[in-house]
């Protein structure tokens, strides 16, 4: 979370980590997602994950401190894993 909250990417310095909840939400639009990310002609924007290493952390944790909830978006599930993981993270901000 930290390393999305001091991104200034863009020139915005408003990123942050998506929540488990938001995550959710940006799986069902991934298709969509990634067909503007590979077309945008930006080669620093990369498309999600979708097969290989599908997992993505969330910001959301839960009663153990060393746990928090991951995407996978390959599957669309949702999993509380030990963040001793190294997954993907994705800094993503309002419009």
């Amino acid at each position: 979370a930290a390393l999305c909250a001091t991104y200034n990417g863009g020139g915005y310095g408003d990123w942050y980590l998506p929540s488990i909840w938001e995550y959710e939400k940006i799986f069902w639009a991934a298709f969509e997602i990634n067909n503007v990310l590979e077309n945008d002609g930006n080669t620093a924007t990369v498309p999600f994950s979708l097969k290989g290493d599908p997992y993505y952390w969330s910001s959301t944790e839960g009663e153990l401190t060393t746990y928090a909830w991951c995407q996978n978006f390959a599957s669309g599930h949702t999993m509380y894993m030990d963040k001793f993981y190294k997954y993907h993270i994705r800094a993503v901000r309002r419009e």
